[in-house]
C-alpha cells in the first residue's frame, strides 16, 4: 500500500515538474509584448478601425 502511494506521489511530482518546465519554456515565445517591439505600428498612419 505504501508503495502505491509513493508511486502516485512520484508521478504527480513528475507531472508538476513537466508542466512547470513547459510553461517556462513557452513563456518567451508567447510573450505578446515582444511582437510590439519587433514590429511596432507606424506613427504616421491611423489604425484601420478609427476615423
Amino acid at each position: 500500500m505504501v508503495g502505491m502511494w509513493l508511486t502516485t506521489l512520484g508521478l504527480v511530482f513528475f507531472l508538476m515538474i513537466t508542466v512547470v518546465f513547459l510553461l517556462y519554456t513557452l513563456k518567451g515565445p508567447l510573450d505578446s509584448r515582444d511582437s510590439y517591439y519587433v514590429d511596432p505600428l507606424p506613427k504616421d498612419q491611423d489604425p484601420p478601425n478609427q476615423k
